[in-house]
Parts: structure tokens; sequence; C-alpha cells
């Protein structure tokens, strides 16, 4: 019997090595960054809600981005800000703090530039002070919680609770996990010079080390209660050419 489970579970074994390996050369194949081709195989998908917010789209919704996990590369479509960027068909952000942005304009043209966030060797985030910061101002609570729709043997997260002591708020926490590349991409966004925004504010540039994936944050600000919570992280294809994309010239 012994010898019966020890072949299945090699059998498994073997045959999610295959998969694993088959899994990287599709993506390797549809991923060549210098050719202008980019494949995205994961999508994260948050819910939010925001009492203070002013119209249905910032008061609640759902935001998906998308990620390539071996490059730490995010994607950006009008599922992630809606339509604050009416021209943004989408915006890709790499690890060196680049953001291509892709239009379409009033007159049907496809055009492209690349906005730089920050550098990667940039002090102001890589820093011993974040680290520092984070833990003066973030305690842990001792309460952890698992996160993801666990569909098909989707991820599911285990999240550490911090309460952050900012000064900014009522009242403030956040479910972490650690993550094995750098989510910097994501909480600048919103520091962009471009109407395109996400509609919850993700930036924990300079309270958090880079590699956490933030799994909820909640907030209370005068009464007004403000949350997002990570739903799950699902497989997905996302194929981006930027071959019908001409650089536009300022």
């Amino acid at each position: 019997m012994k010898m019966f489970v020890s072949v299945i579970l090699l059998i498994f074994h073997f045959v999610g090595h295959l998969s694993g390996q088959a899994d990287d050369q599709y993506r390797n194949k549809n991923w060549n960054p210098k050719a202008g081709k980019y494949y995205f195989s994961t999508q994260i998908t948050y819910s939010y809600h925001n009492d203070s917010a002013e119209d249905d789209y910032n008061r609640s919704g759902e935001i998906s981005i998308y990620i390539d996990e071996k490059s730490g590369t995010f994607l950006f479509t009008k599922e992630s800000y809606g339509n604050t960027g009416e021209m943004v068909d989408f915006v890709i952000a790499d690890q060196q703090g680049n953001y291509i942005f892709g239009y379409t304009d009033e007159h049907g043209k496809k055009l492209r530039e690349t906005l730089k966030s920050y550098k990667a060797s940039d002090k102001n985030f890589q820093s011993k002070k974040v680290e520092n910061d984070f833990n003066k101002y973030c305690q842990p609570t001792g309460n952890t919680k698992r996160f993801g729709e666990n569909k098909y043997g989707w991820p599911v997260f285990k999240g550490t609770e911090y309460n952050i002591n900012d000064m900014l708020s009522d009242s403030s926490t956040v479910f972490l996990t650690a993550s094995k590349y750098s989510f910097l991409p994501v909480f600048l966004f919103n520091q962009l010079q471009s109407e395109t925004k996400l509609p919850v504010n993700f930036d924990f540039s300079k309270k958090l080390p880079s590699k956490n994936l933030i799994l909820k944050h909640s907030y209370v600000l005068d009464g007004s209660i403000s949350s997002y919570t990570l739903i799950s992280s699902s497989p997905t294809e996302y194929f981006i050419d930027l071959g019908g994309y001409r650089v536009l010239k300022k």
C-alpha cells in the first residue's frame, strides 16, 4: 500500500513539474518586452468601500490588477482605474518605476508614452528608514486571517494584522503577507502625473517594506469607514502588444 501511494505521489509530482515547465515555456513565448509583447498570467481582485466618497464609482466596487509573476510587472486596465483615464487603454508598470501608458486619442490614433515614478535605487523607498518606520508605527495585533477564493485551486493567503499609528485617522489596520517582488508600482500609481487614478489608496510607499501584498486595509476617519479587501488571485491570460502604439512626441 505504501509503495502504491508513493508511486501516485511521484506521478503527481512529475505531472506537476511538466505542467510548470509548459507554463514557463508558454509565458516565455509570449513575453518579449523588447519587442513590445507582454503576457500576464495572474489577476488579483479587490473589493472596496468608502463611506465618504462623493460618487458611486469611488464609493464601492471591485478592481483588478494583472501581474507577470516572474518579473513583477503589473498591468492596469479600466478594470483598475475605471473611467478616470478616458483615453488610456492600459498602463504597464515594471520594477524599475517605468509606467508605459497606451492611449487611443479622439481621432482613433494609438499612442504610448513612458512616465517615471521612481528609480530602483531610490533611497526614499529602499532604505532602512522604511523598515524602521514600519516597525515603529505598525504594531502586530497577533491576529491572522485567510484571504482569497479557493476556486479550482486558486491561491489562499494567510495575512498578519497590524495596527497603524499614523495620526491621520481614528483607527487603521492592515493585513499583510510577504511577496517575492516589490509592490511599489501599485503603491505609487496615484502619484503619477496623470488623470488616471485607482479608486482606493494603496500608497504605503514610505510606511511599508515594498515586498508585501496588502490583503486588507481599513481605516476610520471622522466616523467614515474606508476599506479594501483582496477577493482572489486567479490564473488568467492577458496579452498586450505595443506594436500598434506609436511613441508620443511632445
